[in-house]
C-alpha cells in the first residue's frame, strides 16, 4: 500500500516484511485466482459447445444441471476474490491520497500506518484465501458431477 519516502526502514524491519508477506499473500491469491477463473471458464465453454445438441435423459440432465450450476457458483466465488476490497478510503492508501491536496499529502505520510496497512492487507488476503479455496472446492464438485453425468448417459 505505502512506503513512505520519509521512511527508507531497514532490510531487517519486521513491520516492512509483515506488510511485504501481507502484499504477496494477495497477490498470490489474485492469481490462483486467475487461473481458477480460467478453469471454470474452459469448463463453462465446453458445456455451453456441446449441451445445446444434447439429448440429455432426466437424471443425466438434473445432474449436468447441478454441474452447471456448481461451476457458475464457483466463477462468482473466484470473480469475489479479485474484486477490489477497498469499501471506503482507508488513511495510508492511494484511495485516501486521490482526495487530498499535495499539502496534505505530505501531512499524511509524514504518519507511519505500516502497522494498519499490514493488518488491512492480511485481512484480505485471508478473506481472499477463504474464497479461492470455496472456488477450488466448488470447481472440484462440478467435474466430479459432471463426470458421474458422462458416466450416467454412457451406461444408459
Amino acid at each position: 500500500m505505502q512506503a513512505s519516502a520519509s521512511r527508507t526502514g531497514s532490510a531487517g524491519d519486521p513491520l516492512e516484511k509483515a506488510q511485504a508477506a501481507a502484499a504477496a499473500e494477495v497477490a498470490r491469491n489474485d492469481g490462483k485466482a486467475g487461473a481458477m477463473l480460467t478453469a471454470s471458464s474452459v469448463m463453462a465453454a465446453i458445456l455451453l459447445g456441446v449441451l445445446p445438441n444434447a439429448d440429455l435423459s432426466g437424471p443425466v440432465a438434473a445432474l449436468v444441471g447441478l454441474g452447471v450450476t456448481l461451476n457458475a457458483a464457483a466463477m462468482v466465488t473466484v470473480l469475489l476474490v479479485i474484486r477490489s476490497r477497498f469499501g471506503k478510503s482507508p488513511r495510508g492508501s492511494f484511495l485516501h491520497w486521490a482526495t487530498l491536496t499535495p499539502e496534505a499529502l505530505v501531512e499524511e505520510l509524514a504518519h507511519d500506518r505500516r502497522a494498519e496497512q499490514t493488518i488491512a492487507l492480511s485481512r484480505i488476503a485471508r478473506d481472499k484465501h477463504r474464497l479461492v479455496r470455496v472456488a477450488v472446492d466448488l470447481t472440484v464438485a462440478a467435474a466430479a458431477v459432471l463426470t458421474v453425468a458422462l458416466f450416467v448417459a454412457l451406461v444408459s
